[in-house]
């Protein structure tokens, strides 16, 4: 954990990352580090960068997740096009700060794919729904009558607007729902 403050130069002797997991995730420390801590830290560093890898690493923990978990959180990220991970070995990219490690860890089954489904068919209904009742249907009144255009074989890749990513990842059920 040291290694990580020198690289992300945050290196304060009474506030260091391993006293702050400690602190916030002390099921760390029964991890093994080589098959369950240096896979995620290489992982997440090459995601993030190393500069700004020890403190995402203390905002949630992380490294109590399996890798499995992570990188399939990541894959349904880049899939709906919240980021764009290029192949492995260049992996750090512009938009994949916008990821925080919270929305690694909010659940992909529970949490995430539940509502992007739903998504998907308000938005199936809305677009039957103006279809059916003849609504004008050019550009401008498609988005007023839809809030978000989620990526689909429908809808080109210039007009896709994504909800924001703290409230499919974040936000509670009521809120999420009244958006």
């Amino acid at each position: 954990f040291d290694d990580i403050d020198v690289k992300s130069n945050t290196c304060k002797s009474d506030n260091t990352l391993a006293v702050r997991l400690l602190a916030t995730a002390p099921s760390v420390y029964s991890l093994s580090l080589a098959e369950n801590i240096i896979p995620k830290v290489d992982y997440l560093a090459a995601l993030w960068g190393w500069p700004s890898l020890s403190n995402k690493l203390c905002e949630c923990p992380l490294l109590t997740l399996s890798m499995d978990n992570i990188q399939q959180t990541l894959s349904f990220y880049n899939m709906t096009g919240y980021i764009d991970l290029p192949n492995k070995e260049g992996m750090t990219t512009e938009n994949a700060g916008n990821v925080r490690s919270r929305y690694i860890a909010t659940s992909l089954y529970n949490r995430l794919l539940p509502r992007w489904n739903f998504l998907l068919k308000e938005q199936e209904r809305k677009e039957l729904l103006l279809g059916v009742l003849a609504v004008k249907t050019d550009d401008t009144s498609r988005a007023e009558a839809t809030k978000y255009h989620l990526p689909s074989s429908k809808t080109p890749r210039d007009k896709v607007l994504l909800p924001p990513i703290h409230l499919l990842a974040g936000a509670s059920d009521e809120v999420f729902c009244r958006q």
